[in-house]
């Protein structure tokens, strides 16, 4: 889980590398497919964030509270259930960028910037939700005596 990030990070990083050596916007790049694009990007973004949470609560409910061993398995079973959700979202906030970058379109319409969103997200909930000790214990308790 420490590395979901990881790959979704080193695309950002692609994508910034072609961005910079643009010296002039394109006025023209921006369309309406673009456009459409960030505000999918943009709400799929906030929806999964709430999404992965009631998620990860429906998953880690079902764990076998007889075992340390199987209250694990549930909390990894129920964090791969909430990045995968939140890396989704991710992917199509970096694809949309991806796009906007080939046209040329970053620097003429700064709202496509929002296509990063999803990206912050991600990697606000891998911070908060890192699994620490103290996590997986505040995870148990109130998930599974609420």
């Amino acid at each position: 889980i420490a590395l979901a990030g990881a790959p979704v990070v080193m695309l950002k990083g692609v994508l910034m590398l072609l961005f910079f050596p643009q010296a002039q916007p394109h006025p023209d790049a921006a369309s309406g497919f673009l456009d459409t694009l960030t505000y999918m990007a943009v709400i799929a973004g906030i929806m999964v964030h709430f999404l992965s949470k009631t998620m990860f609560t429906r998953v880690f409910k079902g764990a076998d509270t007889g075992s340390v061993e199987s209250i694990m398995n549930s909390y990894k079973a129920a964090n791969i259930v909430r990045f995968g959700f939140l890396e989704g979202a991710t992917f199509l906030g970096l694809v949309g960028l991806f796009l906007c970058v080939i046209e040329g379109a970053l620097l003429a319409e700064p709202m496509y910037w929002l296509n990063l969103l999803p990206l912050a997200i991600l990697l606000f909930n891998a911070m908060v939700y890192f699994p620490t000790r103290n996590n997986i214990k505040t995870a148990y308790h109130e998930t599974l005596y609420s």
